[in-house]
């Protein structure tokens, strides 16, 4: 976000938008202060994404809005350009495509391996989408026709989706009601997708889970917030065939202000 290549935390508080710059740590607390954005009208998304979409290396925000006439439109806010407290995001286009309310999930990972982001959505009776990216950019990027990505995900109560497994592909991270998490490996041309497996147990902890490399070791840690607002991460041990998220270390406390949270 600020331009230093690691992950800043931001977060929605209120009506408003607050930046946690990466402190450089890697074995506690990486977002020790923050500042404001200065914008407001968050309040008004249903769902917020960052990723960068319009394709000049920085974060966008993609936004579900819904105080648009067109019901739970989709909307992105393309990074100014800035580094440090003054990153943040210029006046918002419209992609012209609404009806997001049909989805309990929206995430943007590249699935199809041209470098750009892919929206992945679940819909309420399980099947997941993936939408790709239209190659375009500036304010001429947004996404094409879905195509049917999986059906079988209605029982998921958390999901995320990173290159966990090492194999340059995106991986899914399923959490179970009885809080087991599996990683489902993502398949390729090259042979027989690798089997799903265990990720440990106990992640209904977490009210808020998110995976990015928070270390720096290049693997996408698990980041989650507990019901008392506390924040955890998970780093990534490098395992690629068993769980790779098995100690942890706290971010802090009075993280529940949040009602969104990005990396």
């Amino acid at each position: 976000m600020t331009g230093d290549g690691r992950p800043d935390m931001v977060i929605r508080e209120a009506d408003r938008l607050y930046v946690y710059p990466h402190n450089g740590s890697t074995t506690a607390n990486p977002w020790t202060s923050r500042y404001d954005t200065g914008t407001v009208g968050w309040s008004n998304a249903s769902k917020l994404l960052l990723a960068d979409v319009t394709g000049d290396g920085r974060p966008d925000i993609v936004s579900v809005r819904t105080d648009t006439p067109d019901p739970s439109s989709l909307w992105v806010y393309p990074h100014n350009g800035a580094t440090g407290t003054a990153a943040g995001w210029n006046a918002p286009y419209y992609t012209g495509l609404f009806g997001w309310n049909i989805a309990n999930w929206l995430a943007l990972v590249d699935v199809t391996g041209d470098g750009r982001p892919d929206m992945v959505a679940r819909l309420d009776d399980g099947g997941l989408w993936m939408y790709p990216h239209n190659g375009q950019t500036g304010t001429a990027a947004s996404w094409m026709d879905r195509k049917l990505a999986g059906v079988t995900w209605s029982g998921a109560t958390g999901l995320l989706i990173g290159n966990v497994t090492g194999r340059g592909r995106p991986d899914l991270v399923v959490r179970e009601s009885t809080g087991a998490l599996t990683v489902h490996p993502a398949g390729d041309s090259t042979g027989p997708v690798p089997a799903p497996f265990s990720a440990g147990t106990g992640w209904n902890l977490a009210d808020v889970m998110l995976l990015a490399n928070v270390t720096g070791s290049g693997r996408p840690d698990i980041v989650v917030r507990d019901a008392s607002g506390n924040l955890w991460v998970y780093p990534h041990n490098g395992s690629a065939t068993a769980n790779p998220w098995t100690t942890r270390f706290g971010a802090g406390g009075g993280w529940n202000v949040a009602t969104a949270m990005m990396l």
